[in-house]
């Protein structure tokens, strides 16, 4: 499971939602940056106020990726967030 959420999962999507859709596609434009947010959030599944909160993660990779010309950045900032969310949830 750590390995799953906290390595090949951020890996996975980071690839997808900024890699290829926000930068390959949209070369990185506002708009990129909109749609790449909107299916990050609804691939989490969550039609609920959560809904928001994983679209504004979705941004934050995004502009964190902005400078960059690959998306590692945006890997360790996912893959970092993930490993807190794990550790709360388990301390919980």
């Amino acid at each position: 499971m750590l390995l799953a959420v906290c390595v090949f999962a951020p890996l996975w999507e980071e690839v997808v939602f900024r890699g290829i859709l926000n930068a390959k596609i949209f070369k990185k434009r506002f708009v990129g940056v909109l749609i790449s947010s909107i299916l990050f959030a609804v691939l989490h599944g969550y039609v609920s106020p959560a809904m928001l909160f994983y679209f504004c993660l979705g941004i934050a990779f995004s502009l964190v990726n902005r400078d960059q010309t690959d998306v590692f950045t945006s890997v360790v900032a996912h893959m970092s967030f993930n490993v807190i969310v794990l550790i709360l949830t388990l301390s919980s």
